[in-house]
C-alpha cells in the first residue's frame, strides 16, 4: 500500500498509511517477534482508530474554543515541563543503570523462603529471574531519581514553609 493512501478522514483531514506506519514504528520500534506491525491489519486498524479519535477530539476542542484558552496554555506548559523532566531524568540520571546477574541471584537467594508454590515447592530461579530483574531495576531507578532530586533541591536552595500547611 502506498504511504499516501488515506485510511480515514477526520474533519476533512486524511490519516494516511504513512502516518500510521510512523506511529507504529515509534511505539515499539515497528517490529514485534519478527513481524512488522505496519503489515499487521489489526495493529494498523487500532492505530488508525486511535488517531481518528484523537483528531476528532482535537477538532471538537477547537470548535468549543478550548484551543488557545488559558486552561489549554496551562495544560500545554505542564506537559512540556513533564516531558523536559522525563528527558533530563533519562539522559542524566537513569542512563547506564543496570542490574547485574549477581544482584538478581542475591535477591533470589535472600527471598527464596518466600518464593514457594503451593506452600511447599520452591519456585525455580529461571521462572522468577525476569520479575526480580524488573523489580531491582525499578528500585535502582527510583533511588537514583530520589538522590538526584535531593541534590538538585539542595543546589537550588529550595526552602519549604511547612508552617503554612495548617493554614490551608
Amino acid at each position: 500500500m502506498a504511504d499516501d493512501a488515506a485510511l480515514a478522514t477526520v474533519a476533512g483531514e486524511a490519516i494516511t498509511y504513512g502516518e500510521v506506519k510512523g506511529l507504529l514504528a515509534g511505539t515499539t520500534g515497528g517490529n514485534r517477534e519478527g513481524q512488522d506491525l505496519f503489515r499487521n491489519p489489526v495493529a494498523v486498524s487500532r492505530m488508525r482508530d486511535r488517531e481518528a479519535t484523537g483528531k476528532a477530539l482535537a477538532a471538537y476542542a477547537k470548535k468549543q474554543g478550548i484551543e488557545g484558552s488559558e486552561w489549554m496554555k496551562e495544560v500545554r506548559s505542564d506537559m512540556e515541563r513533564s516531558i523536559l523532566i522525563d528527558l533530563v531524568a533519562e539522559r542524566d540520571v537513569l542512563k547506564g543503570i543496570e542490574v547485574t546477574d549477581r544482584e538478581v541471584r542475591a535477591a533470589y537467594d535472600e527471598q527464596s523462603q518466600k518464593m514457594v508454590q503451593s506452600g511447599k515447592k520452591r519456585i525455580p530461579f529461571g521462572k522468577v529471574e525476569g520479575l526480580i530483574r524488573q523489580y531491582l531495576d525499578r528500585q535502582k531507578r527510583k533511588k537514583a531519581l530520589e538522590e538526584y532530586i535531593a541534590d538538585l533541591r539542595k543546589k537550588a536552595k529550595v526552602v519549604v514553609n511547612e508552617a503554612m500547611l495548617p493554614k490551608v
